[in-house]
């Protein structure tokens, strides 16, 4: 248990992986299904807005496996653990992620500096769970710039109460009995008090709920944009990052925790700064040249337990 001082908080409780219920890809998709089910987002609805910045991120097989919001016209944020695939390419400013907007190669992957894979298979007060994610947080370097408008980064963080809402694609019922949706889904939710969410930290990370307890992100949703705000004036104030309880069943509906990119605005605004100011290289795959890790390489199926 990590508490006090700002640090991580919240008590752990016996379930599956703290926060695999969010990550995507193809192959974990299966294993998932069968060994405990889950879905995208839960309770949302088609998009109601073109969403410009949202980002679809896929694998080198070409599955849909993450999210991402546009903050640069050549950079995606994006959760650090959907950074896994040799390559990784990325669809930019459409509703529907077979087609439409921008697409690119990833040609530079530059994880958090503090991301952290933490191995917990050894501590008895994690009867199921093998990891957690702390500073769950990359950003990706497209091959060229694309003509959608960025998202804004919040100037502030959001507090307990606050209407927020959630973007992404996948199944849409806990069980994964329907197919996924090739249409944005959109959530509204809203940010609860950090105790909601069990192993977070309120200086990096937010705490969020629907009001019903019956919607919320989950697999192939990572990485994707919490937004808040009104059309046309929509800041980014969180990424889907991981389950934030550990109850057996339901496995996605709950607490969920989400990175904060407000207290990491100083490391994207640098990053993308420092980065952008070089020559754009050649498309590489992820792992090769121009990949900047902050963790050990995981791929999401180290984070199941079968």
């Amino acid at each position: 248990m990590f508490e006090g001082g700002g640090k991580r908080t919240g008590s752990p409780r016996s379930r599956g992986p703290a926060f695999a219920a969010v990550v995507g890809a193809g192959a974990l998709l299966g294993a998932i299904v069968a060994a405990a089910p889950a879905s995208a987002i839960i309770g949302g609805v088609d998009a109601t807005e073109e969403y410009e910045f949202m980002a679809a991120l896929f694998d080198d097989k070409g599955a849909h496996m993450c999210g991402g919001a546009l903050v640069d016209e050549e950079w995606v944020l994006t959760a650090g653990h959907c950074t896994f695939p040799e390559e990784i390419t990325v669809r930019v400013g459409s509703t529907d992620h077979t087609q439409g907007g921008s697409e690119r190669e990833v040609v530079e992957v530059v994880e958090h500096p503090d991301y952290e894979v933490e191995d917990v298979s050894d501590d008895p007060d994690y009867e199921l769970s093998e990891y957690l994610l702390w500073n769950d947080l990359a950003l990706v370097r497209l091959d060229s710039p694309v003509e959608q408008t960025p998202i804004d980064l919040g100037e502030v963080s959001s507090v307990p109460d606050s209407a927020v809402r959630v973007l992404g694609w996948g199944m849409v019922d806990e069980f994964g009995e329907k197919d996924k949706p090739d249409m944005l889904q959109q959530l509204d939710t809203e940010v609860v008090d950090p105790e909601r969410c069990a192993e977070m930290d309120p200086e990096s990370d937010l705490c969020s709920e629907h009001p019903t307890d019956e919607a919320q992100a989950c697999i192939t949703d990572s990485g994707g944009p919490l937004i808040r705000g009104e059309e046309g004036d929509r800041e980014l104030v969180g990424v889907v990052s991981r389950d934030g309880d550990f109850d057996e069943s339901p496995l996605c509906v709950g607490p969920m925790v989400f990175t904060d990119p407000v207290a990491h605005a100083d490391w994207i605004t640098s990053t993308i700064g420092d980065e952008t100011s070089a020559k754009t290289p050649e498309p590489v795959p992820a792992k090769g040249v121009g990949h900047v890790r902050g963790a050990d390489d995981h791929r999401p199926s180290d984070f199941e337990r079968g």
